[in-house]
């Protein structure tokens, strides 16, 4: 069995969090897919997802828009002009064994709590890669360059294996009891398995 290691690819959720803090008990956020949340903060043309690259004959190699190198016969994937049964690729080429519609089928439901001032974050995952593993990040867009902290402030439960049927639970305590503006939380795969 041979890990590879995908290049940082966000799992197609992003949950827009805006000026949140935790005054009431619990808190449901919205969530929408990575691509996005990506094209709009970055004022793209069309929605793009910039992890994720389908084949194009006359795509040549080049640097994406989140400068992320893929070779020739590749282009990151435009989320409303592709077609969902397009298989996915890696920037090297290699098959990440899903379609796009499948990439975009993840679905992702946070509830965020505070009891005390312990504050709790309960993620449900569905429609992710079998065994697939993923890491969860507060990403914090008001810094200049932008910068990625683990969920629990020090990556020792910010991380899971899905189930075999591609489902996740994830329960972590919040390292701050705050989320401000300009900060998201984003879920990004840190390997897949492939034989």
């Amino acid at each position: 069995m041979i890990d590879l290691r995908l290049l940082i690819a966000a799992v197609a959720v992003a949950v827009a969090l805006s000026g949140t803090s935790f005054a009431a008990s619990q808190r449901t956020v919205d969530v929408i897919t990575h691509a996005a949340f990506f094209s709009e903060e970055m004022k793209q043309s069309e929605v793009v997802d910039p992890h994720v690259f389908v084949q194009d004959t006359v795509a040549p190699e080049t640097v994406g828009p989140l400068g992320i190198k893929h070779v020739a016969g590749l282009r990151p994937a435009l989320i409303e002009r592709d077609a969902k049964t397009l298989p996915l690729y890696t920037a090297n080429g290699k098959a990440l064994g899903m379609h796009l519609g499948t990439w975009l089928g993840a679905t992702l439901a946070i509830t965020i709590t505070d009891v005390g001032g312990d504050a709790r974050l309960d993620a449900v995952f569905s429609g992710l890669k079998p065994q697939g593993h993923y890491s969860l990040f507060e990403r914090h867009s008001d810094q200049n360059p932008v910068t990625f902290t683990p969920m629990d402030g020090g990556g020792n439960s910010n991380s899971f294996v899905t189930q075999a049927d591609g489902t996740a639970k994830l329960s972590i305590k919040l390292f701050t009891c705050k989320i401000t503006a300009g900060r998201s939380v984003t879920s990004l795969p840190s390997r897949t398995r492939s034989e």
